[in-house]
């Protein structure tokens, strides 16, 4: 679950130094692009490794609440959050 947890930190940051690049006077579009495939990136690694460990632990209540906020509030896909998340009453 570590490594999991260690990309969701990143993007974390990557939205956060998003974030604040597009808050500067004049933003560098280079850089943006960059964090935003770094992001995309490390989305669909998350998204590969979540379904590795289901499939080794399809009980596992942490990682699917995890998993799913991740998705509602970082991602923005309610609609995967819902399926991950669904019977288990997490969002």
């Amino acid at each position: 679950m570590s490594l999991i947890q260690e990309n969701m930190e990143e993007v974390l940051r990557l939205f956060i130094g998003l974030w604040k690049e597009l808050q500067d006077e004049s933003p560098n579009f280079q850089y943006l692009g960059k964090i935003s495939q770094v992001i995309t990136l490390l989305v669909s690694k998350i998204r590969v490794n979540y379904k590795k460990l289901v499939n080794i632990n399809p009980g596992n209540f942490y990682c699917r609440m995890l998993y799913a906020l991740f998705l509602k509030y970082i991602v923005k896909d309610d609609f995967e959050a819902f399926e991950v998340s669904e019977g288990y009453d997490v969002i």
